[in-house]
């Protein structure tokens, strides 16, 4: 399937209307679904939260109370 159509069917979802961050990751996804790069979870991060600075390691946060 082309990125356009499944792009088009997305956004004319009603189901979609309300969740734009599953919009976004549907988006990505079909995007790179015939990358031969893997597709990594940074790069899913990246695009989901472009404007969010990762300042701390999820090791870090997970031990701090």
């Amino acid at each position: 399937m082309d990125f356009c159509v499944i792009s088009d069917q997305i956004e004319r979802s009603q189901t979609f209307t309300s969740k734009g961050q599953l919009r976004k990751l549907l988006g990505v996804l079909s995007k790179n679904m015939d990358s031969q790069a893997a597709l990594s979870p940074e790069l899913v991060i990246k695009e989901l939260w472009p404007d969010e600075i990762r300042t701390k390691r999820s090791a870090g946060v997970a031990t701090e109370r």
